[in-house]
């Protein structure tokens, strides 16, 4: 199939353009973010879209997944942000245990109390497969959002 199509419901008859992957049309949207007009148009730059991961927590959980990227990619967060309904320790973690060396961040937390942050380049998991996951203290109760996206 052509990539271009016609938008029958254009009055003035103008083509739009279009990729088309196995029988369904995308429209290709230009944006211009410092790189050539035919770098994007080749497809060479591509714009990651941030995805929310939410959990609620509780007290005494271990190993809980937060965060399980497809198949052969990494997990990329760039913000979280972290309250608390109940005092406790919650850590975050990607590799298979809990150790410091898997660590991504812990937080003793207050009733209350929170943290939000942004990332300025983003922390990427060390392999691809990692999940992210998290594990709370005895009391500890809250909320938890990470945003990020997927990169190879």
């Amino acid at each position: 199939m052509a990539d271009n199509f016609l938008w029958e419901q254009s009055a003035s008859g103008l083509v739009f353009r279009s990729k088309d992957r196995d029988g369904i049309h995308n429209q290709v949207v230009e944006l211009n973010v410092g790189g050539s007009v035919e770098a994007l148009w080749d497809g060479a730059v591509k714009i990651p879209v941030c995805l929310p991961h939410a959990v609620d927590f509780t007290a005494s959980q271990t190993g809980i997944a937060i965060w399980t990227p497809a198949s052969g990619l990494k997990f990329v967060i760039v913000a979280y942000h972290l309250s608390f309904t109940a005092a406790g320790a919650f850590t975050v973690w990607e590799t298979a245990t809990n150790n410091v060396a898997g660590r991504v961040f812990k937080h003793q937390g207050a009733i209350a109390g929170g943290a939000a942050l942004a990332i300025a380049f983003g922390f990427q998991s060390r392999t691809a497969n990692n999940v992210l996951k998290y594990t709370t203290g005895a009391g500890a109760a809250g909320s938890l959002s990470v945003f990020g996206y997927e990169a190879a």
